[in-house]
Formats: structure tokens, C-alpha cells, sequence
């Protein structure tokens, strides 16, 4: 096909009728012939200065300036083919943007759905997990524990804790398979960060911290955290626990 009609080179290039009947009116983009009842016809050849002028557009210019611009044919196709770098640019640009964004989005997602799965799934757990706190330590370090300090914060704020929770246990497991010893410096270090984390919600001071970390091994609900980020954890955390609570207290004057 050596011509298209108007329409054809309409629905090709996006370009309306009307617009391109205005481009023939002041000579910036006319047909190669108009038949005797009056249609018109382009060549097929001739679009790529049509698509020039669409990209000039998009730039911002002027129907005047881009005159100026397309006026030399020969450097048509070049021009083209110079500005198809730059849209494939644009558009690598813009896919890598979409892409880093919709990660973004999706991992908020998770975390909200995190967050609200944790404040609907664990109510029993919590009320289970509070009894045995009473029953194994006593009514004042079960009445601290029992309540929820989640349930003053926002979804988004359960879910930061809950991810930050699942980070630590898991660097803690980490240096378990590499043999660290729970007494270990790097071991201290992470096990400091868990009982900053445990005592930003929590009124627990190192005897009651002491006996959380013992909970890692017997209390269903804290073992299953640990054994989460490795089903060795539980009791090497609670020696690691155990030993920072000795540390720290030989430490204080």
C-alpha cells in the first residue's frame, strides 16, 4: 500500500482527521494528492514527517517553529530516528520507575496485611499467653505483659514492629549457623537491640527480660517466633538472653 487515506493515517498515527486537515490548510503536512471528490491521500513515505511533527509537539513548539524545524525532508528520517532513542530512554526510565514503585506499593501491602493479621489471629494466643505468664511468673509480671501494647498503634506501626521483630531474629539466626557463641560480642549487640525493642512497649526490666527469654524454648507463641528464623533458635536465644541480662547486670555499678 503506497497511500492511505485520512483516516487510515489517522487511526495509525493517533493524529485526528480534523488535525491533519489543519496541517494541509498551512502547509505543514498535506497529502500527496486530493482526488476529485475532494479525499485525501498520503504517502506512505511521507509519515515519518508527520510522526516529527507529533514528537515536537509533545516537546512544546509551536506549530511555527516546527516549520522551521521539518522543513529540510532529507533530515527527516534521521531526526527520527534520533528522537526513537530518546523515547526508548524515556520509556526504560519510566518501566524501571513502575517497577520500583509497584515493589513498594506490594510491600506495603504485605506489611498492612501483616499488621491486620496479627491484631485479628493472635487475640486467643495473647489471652492464653498472658495466663501462663501469671501462672509461671506471678500475677504483677502477668499483669505488665498481659496488656497489648499494639493495640494503641496504627496498623502501619504493628507492621514496622512485626518486620523489625522478624529482622532481628533473623540476624540472630544467622550468627547461630555461623557458631557464634550466645556470650559473644556480635551476639550481645543483637540481643541488646531485641531488649530495646522489647522494652520500648513493654515495662520489663532485666529479671523479667531474663525469664521472657526462657519463654523462647517453653511458650508455644514466642518459640514459634524464633523457629520462624530457624528451628535451632529457641534455645540458643535463650542462652543468649540469659547471658547478655548476666552481662549487663556485672556491668552496672
Amino acid at each position: 500500500m503506497d497511500e492511505l487515506s485520512i483516516s487510515q493515517v489517522a487511526k495509525r498515527t493517533g493524529v485526528s482527521a480534523r488535525m491533519l486537515r489543519h496541517y494541509d490548510e498551512i502547509g505543514l503536512f498535506s497529502p500527496s494528492r486530493v482526488s476529485p471528490n475532494g479525499y485525501r491521500w498520503y504517502a506512505v513515505q511521507s509519515l515519518p514527517r508527520l510522526y516529527r511533527i507529533m514528537a515536537l509537539r509533545r516537546a512544546g513548539l509551536g506549530l511555527a517553529a516546527i516549520a522551521d524545524i521539518v522543513s529540510d525532508q532529507a533530515a527527516e528520517v534521521g531526526a527520527l530516528r534520533e528522537h526513537l532513542v530518546e523515547l526508548r530512554a524515556e520509556r526504560d526510565r519510566l518501566t524501571s520507575l513502575i517497577d520500583a514503585i509497584g515493589e513498594h506499593v506490594a510491600q506495603l501491602d504485605e506489611m498492612h496485611s501483616v499488621g491486620s493479621g496479627e491484631r485479628d489471629d493472635h487475640v486467643e494466643e495473647r489471652i492464653a499467653f498472658a495466663n501462663r505468664l501469671k501462672g509461671q511468673f506471678g500475677s504483677n509480671v502477668g499483669g505488665e505483659l498481659r496488656v497489648d501494647p499494639l493495640e494503641l498503634l496504627s496498623e502501619a506501626d504493628v507492621a514496622h514492629i512485626t518486620a523489625e521483630m522478624k529482622q532481628l531474629m533473623q540476624g540472630l539466626a544467622a550468627l547461630m549457623v555461623e557458631r557464634h557463641r550466645p556470650d559473644s560480642p556480635q551476639v550481645h549487640d543483637l540481643v541488646a537491640r531485641h531488649f530495646d525493642l522489647t522494652t520500648r512497649y513493654w515495662p520489663t526490666d532485666l529479671a523479667t527480660y531474663r525469664s521472657l527469654g526462657r519463654l523462647y524454648e517453653t511458650d508455644p507463641l514466642q518459640r514459634q517466633i524464633a523457629v520462624a528464623a530457624h528451628p535451632d533458635l529457641p534455645t540458643w536465644l535463650s542462652t543468649a538472653i540469659e547471658s547478655y541480662v548476666d552481662g549487663t547486670a556485672a556491668s552496672k555499678p
